[in-house]
């Protein structure tokens, strides 16, 4: 007579997640924690890099929204609705502050690289960081603004791709305007805080992706970590891809080391080097 096996425990185990957990992929069968122990799965705490970010593991940096893991990873965060100095609507976020205890307060990135934005002034009085007010618990009244009624455009250039012969834009700020913003009575903190949207409906603002991006420092690990990226742009070169060297990069000093041995170049064929364009974009997770 053959011996019946009990398939209880690996069917109480199987991948069925609720629609809101973040895991959506039917193919991955994650592993109870408590596989293996004599510890009931309902007392598994968190990671240790939750407790101590020095310590290697994930940690979800920026806290002030919600993480979806899941196959098609996305990120939801609070979006404000305030109104500019000549009281046109527009919606903003806030990712980054210059303060360390506001940054864990608001459970957003702490850049102290930030302070440097509000040092030196355009001939005009400017700074890198507009200076605002909080009033009535609200942070608005900016005098810099981006007209979001252009139409993004890109066309390859001939017989070279890059660069373009066509580029426009999808949205273009003012000559006031900086993401960034100075608290001038909130003890002169400086935020990441970009304008995403005009006077539109909130339901239009969940529709944003990003591209692969490859940067060399994260909150946590690095001190002088700022969300304003200096943008270099690199390319295959026609050798690499010939000789089947072409690759996914996915670390900084990948691309310097290829760079350096002349895998990769500008899109010009020079080396590569600064693009002269610098591109906002905060950290919201920490893999390891």
């Amino acid at each position: 007579m053959a011996a019946r096996k009990d398939f209880s425990r690996r069917q109480a185990s199987r991948f069925d997640p609720e629609p809101a957990s973040g895991f959506d992929d039917p193919t991955v069968d994650i592993a109870d924690p408590s596989f293996g122990t004599a510890i009931a799965a309902g007392y598994q705490g968190p990671m240790a890099s939750y407790e101590n970010h020095a310590l290697v593991g994930a940690v979800e940096l920026l806290r002030s929204g919600q993480i979806n893991l899941g196959a098609l990873p996305n990120y939801t965060l609070p979006v404000y609705r305030s109104h500019s100095l000549s009281n046109e609507t527009y919606w903003w976020i806030v990712t980054d502050s210059s303060d360390e205890g506001n940054a864990q307060q608001l459970g957003i990135n702490y850049s102290p690289k930030l302070r440097f934005a509000a040092q030196g002034r355009t001939r005009d009085g400017l700074t890198g960081a507009e200076e605002v007010r909080i009033v009535n618990n609200t942070v608005g009244g900016r005098r810099g603004l981006v007209d979001f009624s252009l139409v993004r455009d890109i066309v390859p250039g001939h017989p070279s791709p890059f660069p373009p012969s066509l580029v426009q834009p999808g949205s273009v700020g003012d000559e006031l305007y900086t993401p960034l913003i100075q608290l001038a009575n909130g003890g002169g903190e400086i935020w990441n805080a970009p304008i995403i949207a005009g006077d539109v409906a909130q339901d239009y603002l969940n529709q944003f992706w990003d591209p692969l991006n490859i940067l060399g420092d994260i909150p946590t690990v690095a001190f002088d970590y700022s969300p304003l990226w200096n943008f270099e742009l690199y390319t295959w070169t026609n050798d690499s891809i010939a000789n089947g060297i072409r690759t996914r990069l996915t670390a900084e000093f990948e691309v310097l080391g290829m760079a350096a041995t002349g895998y990769v170049t500008s899109p010009n064929g020079d080396f590569l080097s600064d693009g002269r364009v610098i591109n906002n974009r905060p950290i919201v997770y920490r893999y390891l």
